[in-house]
């Protein structure tokens, strides 16, 4: 590096202006410490007061929300206790007045029992009068007594019923306003109840059960899943436990449905309906209100999707012939309009039965059993024809009686067919005292027109009278004519 040569004055002032930039370069740096200084201390100043107003915000916060959950909890609580309050004091409430009803029909069950017991003794006092012989004095002092016991009994009658009144009236006075309450207590037999046997029909369960809990309990789906299990007994109840314990409880009351008729609904009771269902006819004794109720239970088994125009035509195929070819309607009405119209066949042929029941019975009581010995003079061959004429009598007339014996045998009898039978056994009774009729074809006595021997010219013909509301013999009574 090259020296400059320069003088003394020259490198003063140079080493002057370099001291100079050197001491301003010092007091710019100075300047800036300072600067950085003061920052730092406002920093640091303004997060020490940032923290604390953060902290006290978040405690405000946690401090307003700890209240409002206080307050709601309190406010539940108070809810909670004045429900509770409100159902002890109804459950109270009812309890007094059952209570008050039992009182009432305790007292009432004893002022009946009262009665009885004094109506008995009157009855028996009564009953000694009449059978006991008295004079003239005694009966007139029974007669007495038993006025005077009467009037004392009618004034004891009187001061008991005004003294029940009078407590009643106070009960009412003390007692505030109340609404009645109907309580009924349903049976234990009426419950419906499954035990998953295949004699057991888990449709028509399911049906009842609903009925039932909706008419008796007032409850609605969710209510009567929760309490099935009330109404099962057996095999079933044990089903509903296990599913309870496995965590596999139907949450709705249709998916219990269909989990229940997958699980009882078997292959065995499927069969034995189906061949039910292929057996199902219209019997002879069976009106057509009652074949419809059997009908439709079997049909809502065997064809639940089915329409009201299917159950139609299957009841025009499994209904008795004789109402089957009288019945006036065509298929495209309705099932009411058809089971109407079978009902008015019905009365028809029951009258048309009870009829020619009378005609019959009319003619039995003018004929004579010993017919042959009117014919004594005749040849050999009208005695025979007659004695054969009263052979087919006795017979009709022992078939009868053993119809009348068998229907008597029958617990479920109904009114017209213990008419019928009455009226049969009188018959039978009366058949050795009838009197002499005369037949207007043939001239002769000992029988009607109808039966006359030479109108038919044979007596092999059996009769096939049926004493049922319900006969097949209408169309043959059509063939052979009103009887007379």
């Amino acid at each position: 590096m090259a020296s400059e040569k320069v003088t003394i004055e020259q490198a003063v002032q140079k080493l002057s202006e370099a001291n100079n930039n050197s001491n301003g370069r010092l007091n710019a740096l100075e300047t800036k410490l300072d600067e950085i200084h003061l920052n730092l201390i406002e920093q640091h100043k303004n997060m020490n007061m940032d923290v604390p107003n953060e902290m006290m915000n978040v405690q405000e916060k946690m401090i307003n929300q700890i209240e409002t959950i206080q307050k709601r909890t309190e406010e539940l609580q108070a809810t909670t206790t004045s429900k509770l309050e409100e159902k002890q004091q109804q459950w109270e409430q009812l309890t007094n007045n059952i209570r008050d009803m039992r009182t009432e029909m305790k007292k009432n069950c004893e002022a009946l029992e009262r009665r009885a017991l004094r109506k008995n003794d009157q009855n028996q006092l009564m009953e000694e009068n009449v059978s006991t012989p008295h004079t003239q004095l005694n009966s007139s002092t029974i007669n007495e007594s038993f006025d005077n016991g009467q009037s004392d009994h009618h004034n004891i009658t009187e001061q008991r019923q005004q003294a029940e009144n009078n407590a009643r009236q106070m009960l009412l006075n003390e007692r505030p306003a109340q609404t009645a309450h109907t309580i009924i207590i349903p049976p234990s037999s009426s419950i419906p109840t499954f035990s998953g046997s295949t004699l057991e029909s888990p449709r028509q369960f399911l049906i009842r059960v609903k009925e039932y809990a909706e008419t008796i309990n007032y409850w609605n789906d969710q209510l009567l899943l929760n309490g099935i299990s009330q109404f099962l007994r057996g095999t079933a109840l044990e089903w509903y436990c296990q599913l309870r314990v496995s965590n596999r409880r139907p949450q709705t009351w249709i998916e219990f449905k269909v989990i229940f008729l997958n699980q009882f609904n078997s292959p065995i009771r499927r069969a034995r309906q189906e061949q039910q269902w292929k057996d199902c006819k219209q019997e002879e004794e069976e009106t057509i209100n009652e074949f419809i109720v059997r009908l439709r239970a079997l049909w809502q088994e065997q064809k639940p999707n089915e329409t009201e125009n299917d159950l139609i035509r299957h009841l025009m195929y499994k209904m008795r012939n004789n109402l089957l070819t009288m019945i006036g309607i065509s298929r495209c009405e309705s099932l009411d309009e058809i089971i109407t119209e079978a009902q008015k066949i019905e009365e028809i042929l029951y009258q048309r039965n009870k009829q020619q029941h009378r005609n019959d019975n009319h003619d039995l009581l003018h004929n004579d059993i010993s017919t042959t010995a009117m014919y004594n003079n005749d040849d050999h061959h009208e005695v025979q024809t007659m004695s054969a004429h009263q052979t087919n009598q006795q017979t009709k007339s022992n078939n009868r009686g053993n119809f009348t014996s068998n229907r008597n045998g029958n617990y479920n009898v109904t009114p017209r067919q213990s008419y019928y039978s009455t009226q049969g056994t009188r018959n039978q009774r009366n058949l050795y005292s009838l009197n002499e009729t005369k037949c207007y074809m043939c001239g002769r006595k000992g029988h009607f027109r109808k039966d006359c021997p030479y109108q038919y010219n044979t007596y092999q013909q059996q009769n096939t009278w049926q004493y049922s509301k319900n006969v097949d013999g209408a169309q043959d009574e059509r063939d052979h004519g009103a009887p007379n």
